[in-house]
């Protein structure tokens, strides 16, 4: 995937909760960079540096179910990427929201 020198892209990967019996821990990382453990119940934002073009995010719900996306960066600037959770499935959707 992309290795940048410099940074001129932001990536904001925001997922907004949801409310379970037990509160899974939802690791993030993007091109293979541990962004660490967040809350499933209460979401989170997490912001990252990187470049315009083509990254990898993986979101593993603790380690039970993982969901692995291409997210290409088309420009400078900043980006949000919204993830969406399926009961029914119980992973993440693999579509996602990217603005």
């Amino acid at each position: 995937m992309t290795t940048p020198d410099a940074h001129d892209a932001t990536l904001h990967i925001i997922f907004d909760g949801l409310k379970m019996i037990v509160g899974t821990p939802i690791h993030v990382s993007v091109d293979g960079a541990d962004l660490g453990a967040h809350s499933f119940n209460e979401g989170f934002h997490i912001t990252h540096p990187c470049a315009p073009g083509t990254h990898a995010v993986v979101i593993r719900i603790a380690n039970l179910r993982t969901r692995a996306y291409t997210v290409v960066i088309p420009s400078p600037g900043e980006h949000t990427m919204r993830l969406s959770y399926s009961r029914i499935w119980g992973n993440f959707k693999r579509a996602y929201a990217l603005a």
